[in-house]
C-alpha cells in the first residue's frame, strides 16, 4: 500500500470503527466507500470541504456547488450539485452513519454483517448511480484488508444495537433523492 493510502485508512479507522456500535454500519463498508468517494482523501470534497462520502444536500447550512456525474439509464450524465461540507473528517463519517439511519431507503442494509450484502444492500436502495458502485467497494475492501476491521468490531459484539441519533445531528438535505 503506498504511503497515502495508509495515512487515509489511519486517520479514518476510529471514526469507521464507531460506525458499527453507533448505526450498525460496518467499517469496512465505510472505509471503502470514502476512499472511492473521495479519492483516498484527496478529492477537491474531502480536501477542501472535509466530505468523504460524495453526499448531497448541506450540513448545518454549509453546501459546496461541485461538478460531478451520475449514471441514468445507462448513460453519463455530468452536473453540477450541492454538497455538504463539514468542518472535518470525523464529522464527515459519523454523518455518514446518522444518513444511513434516518432515510428510510437504507433501512435494510442497517446491522448486515457481511460486507459484500451491506455494500449491495446500500447501493441497491439508492446511494450512487454508479452501476458498478458495489463493486468498486467491494474491491476495494478486499484488496486493503478492510475486512479485518469488520472482525475487530464484530467479535466485540455480536449485533449492531443503532442508538439513536442526538438531536445536535440534525440532517438537513436540500438535494431531492437524499
Amino acid at each position: 500500500m503506498s504511503v497515502k493510502t495508509v495515512n487515509f485508512l489511519k486517520k479514518i479507522k476510529p471514526g469507521a470503527l464507531q460506525l458499527w456500535s453507533k448505526f450498525g454500519v460496518l467499517p469496512s463498508v465505510a472505509a471503502g466507500q470514502a476512499a472511492l468517494e473521495s479519492g483516498w482523501g484527496t478529492s477537491s470534497l474531502a480536501t477542501k470541504y472535509n466530505n468523504l462520502f460524495g453526499i448531497k444536500g448541506e450540513y448545518e447550512g454549509n453546501s459546496a456547488m461541485l461538478n460531478t456525474w451520475e449514471v441514468y439509464g445507462g448513460k453519463r450524465y455530468d452536473i453540477v450539485a450541492g454538497f455538504r461540507s463539514y468542518p472535518d473528517w470525523a464529522t464527515s463519517i459519523l454523518d455518514y452513519g446518522v444518513l444511513l439511519t434516518t432515510n428510510k431507503r437504507y433501512k435494510a442494509a442497517i446491522g448486515i454483517t457481511d460486507y459484500k450484502k451491506q455494500i449491495k444492500a446500500i447501493h441497491d436502495a439508492g446511494y450512487a448511480t454508479d452501476p458498478d458502485y458495489a463493486k468498486k467497494v467491494i474491491q476495494i475492501i478486499e484488496g486493503h484488508g478492510l475486512v479485518a476491521w469488520d472482525k475487530e468490531v464484530l467479535s466485540k459484539k455480536k449485533e449492531a444495537k443503532p442508538v439513536a441519533v442526538e438531536k445536535k445531528y440534525k440532517v438537513v438535505t436540500t438535494v431531492s433523492g437524499y
